[in-house]
């Protein structure tokens, strides 16, 4: 995760003891998009555009990032399904499959 770019891992933070990603009913690994209106956009590597929720910091457009939580009822962001973001943190701490090309 690049210094200064808004975005944290909760591994980043140190001594802070926090639920696994794995304790979520969905996690996503993707790259986040530029052009998230609303909310940051992010292009799961299942193919879906999702619209980030939460205490998301702010991702750089082009990082590779996983994300964990649920799809939200209700959402303001405009564009994509919206994921009420739970965890975050980076693409070898997620547990969701990678892409294979």
């Amino acid at each position: 995760v690049p210094k200064g770019s808004g975005w944290q891992s909760l591994v980043d933070v140190g001594e802070l003891a926090g639920p696994s990603p794995k304790d979520y009913p969905l996690c996503i690994l993707g790259v986040v998009e530029a052009g998230g209106v609303e909310c940051p956009a992010f292009r799961g590597n299942n193919g879906g555009l999702y619209a980030l929720l939460g205490n998301v910091g702010q991702p750089s457009p082009g990082m590779e990032i996983c994300v964990c939580g649920s799809i939200a009822a209700v959402s303001h962001c405009m564009r994509g399904t919206a994921l009420s973001v739970a965890w975050r943190g980076r693409s070898e701490e997620c547990p969701a499959p990678r892409a294979t090309k």
